[in-house]
Parts: C-alpha cells; sequence; structure tokens
C-alpha cells in the first residue's frame, strides 16, 4: 500500500457492511507524506472482503491518491464508493489536527457512521490538476490521478479486495486447518493416554 491524502486518512478493513479493524493510521502531516511514503504490507483475516479508506481533508480542494497491492485506486473507480461527508461522526474532528496530522480515526465512530442509514453513496470523481505548462499531476505528489472531495470533510471509499487483486481469504481452508489441529491434538492426547 502507498497512500497519499490531502490532507490525512486511514485504511479500515471489514465485510460488505462493515468495518472490523483498522490496518493503517497515517500520522504524517501533509507537507510530510510525500517525503514519508514508503510501502506498507498487510494481511487480510477470513471474511474481510472489504477496503474502507477514509480521505480527511483538512481545508482546500482535498484529494487521495495511491496504490493498493501495485493497482492505482483511481482506476477502479467505476466500482468504488465513496461516501457522504462522515466528519460529524467522528470524535474530536478538527481541520487543523487533520492537516497536520495529528487526528486518528476511531474504529468505533467508522462503524456508527456506516450503520447510521444516512450516508449518501456516489460513484468518486477522478481528477488531474494540470500544470501551467499542460503536463498532469497529483498536487506535488505526482501519482497520476486523483479521487477529490469536499473541503475540510472526510469521506469513505470502499472497494472490494479482488478489485485491488487481492484474494479473499478463505474461511473454509482457515476452518479446515483449526479442525486439523483439533483432531491432532485428540489423536496425539488418546496416544498418550493408552
Amino acid at each position: 500500500m502507498q497512500i497519499v491524502c490531502d490532507n490525512d486518512f486511514a485504511l479500515f478493513v471489514g465485510n460488505s457492511s462493515s468495518v472490523t479493524r483498522l490496518i493503517y493510521q497515517n500520522n504524517v502531516s501533509w507537507y510530510n507524506q510525500v517525503a514519508a511514503l514508503s510501502s506498507f504490507t498487510f494481511d487480510l483475516q477470513a471474511g474481510e472482503t472489504t477496503l474502507y479508506l477514509v480521505g480527511m481533508g483538512g481545508g482546500a480542494p482535498e484529494d487521495i491518491a495511491g496504490r493498493i497491492n501495485g493497482v492505482d485506486i483511481t482506476s477502479i473507480a467505476s466500482s468504488t464508493l465513496q461516501s457522504s461527508d462522515i466528519s460529524s461522526y467522528l470524535k474530536g474532528y478538527s481541520s487543523g489536527a487533520v492537516a497536520n496530522g495529528d487526528y486518528s480515526v476511531n474504529l468505533a465512530d467508522v462503524q456508527l457512521a456506516l450503520s447510521s442509514g444516512s450516508l449518501g453513496w456516489i460513484t468518486p470523481t477522478v481528477v488531474k490538476d494540470e500544470n501551467a505548462n499542460g503536463s498532469y499531476q497529483v498536487g506535488v505528489h505526482s501519482m497520476g490521478s486523483e479521487y477529490s472531495f469536499a473541503n475540510s470533510t472526510a469521506v469513505i471509499f470502499t472497494f472490494a479486495v479482488g478489485t485491488v487483486g487481492l484474494p479473499e481469504p478463505s474461511v473454509s481452508l482457515l476452518l479446515l486447518a483449526g479442525v486439523g489441529l483439533i483432531g491432532g491434538f485428540r489423536f496425539y492426547r488418546s496416544r498418550r493416554t493408552t
């Protein structure tokens, strides 16, 4: 994963209806995100089928761009959804803290926003910023294209893990592994008692 957001972001994972855990919380100010950009690796657990990328704005035009599993997130716009503003659900949300990279999103707040039933959903807008010479770059981070969202808001972008080439962990394989361990332990224990 390599993501840059003007101003801040967090990545959650869950199923198609709710988030279950935080994968990554960016704690870097907008001005230092490009210099701090690096790859972050994570694994999915059984039942985790959906990525929830929370973009947070701290004022001025807001945008988010990057790659997950080497896939440009804006290349999957047709299968991505963007929520309406969730900042009212985020305790202590402050544009200043977001701009400084000091604001951390709480899992329970995102869960509450998703379960509220009051969010609107749209296909996100993909834009490119044109430089004076006619070339295109995303803000200062040159990632190609970006999703834009309204000033000083917080929104959720959702996409299925398969759209970025991540395999969904199989519940049945994990269950079989667990059953195999239990069976092996019972066999070992029964042999010891005879």
